[in-house]
């Protein structure tokens, strides 16, 4: 599994030169990683996926579940109940389905009287590896950097933030996960279902 940053990343903005913590930051790393994909709602890393959808009466489309799609490689259509896949015809792209830019499939006819069901591979995802991750997305790395940074600052009382008063900080208890500026950097890349 691709991160959404590295350690070396996260120790460059913390200004730590050693190796004492590297252990505990990449667990970090990891950690934030995977909340950071169940928050946008897909994984980061690239890779080819097979998955089964069902189709309604009269769709025009299916949203595939992970994006950037970088390739389809076969779409198939079958009447419920038919799982058997290798007597079913591929598509032809560009005649029978287009991709749309955020990882739709159009159909270009209409789904028949009853459910179907399809059957789609491809690959998708922002890397293959962590830089590739990092390259493909610079704003959600650097969200994941400052996240892993305010991890790490709350290490020794994770549900808890200082909130600044007249008289001094204060500890108050808080369900806080994403620091805001993650969130803003994050909201781009977020996958709303619909």
């Amino acid at each position: 599994m691709a991160n959404c940053t590295t350690t070396a990343r996260v120790k460059a903005l913390l200004g730590d030169t050693g190796s004492a913590n590297d252990t505990l930051l990449a667990s970090l790393v990891s950690s934030v990683s995977k909340e950071i994909e169940a928050w946008i709602g897909y994984p980061v890393t690239q890779a080819a996926r097979t998955e089964l959808y069902s189709l309604g009466q009269n769709d025009r489309f299916l949203f595939l579940n992970v994006i950037p799609v970088v390739s389809v490689a076969e779409v198939k259509v079958a009447s419920i109940g038919s799982w058997d896949w290798t007597t079913v015809t591929a598509l032809t792209a560009d005649i029978d389905y287009h991709l749309g830019g955020s990882g739709q499939i159009y159909w270009n006819f209409e789904t028949r009287a009853g459910f179907e069901n399809a059957r789609v591979t491809y690959t998708a995802g922002l890397g293959v590896d962590d830089a590739g991750v990092i390259a493909a997305a610079p704003d959600l790395a650097l969200a994941a950097d400052l996240q892993v940074a305010e991890d790490w600052r709350r290490r020794f009382e994770p549900s808890q933030i200082s909130i600044p008063t007249p008289k001094g900080a204060k500890t108050m208890a808080s369900p806080v996960r994403f620091m805001p500026r993650a969130l803003e950097l994050l909201a781009r890349y977020r996958r709303v279902a619909f």
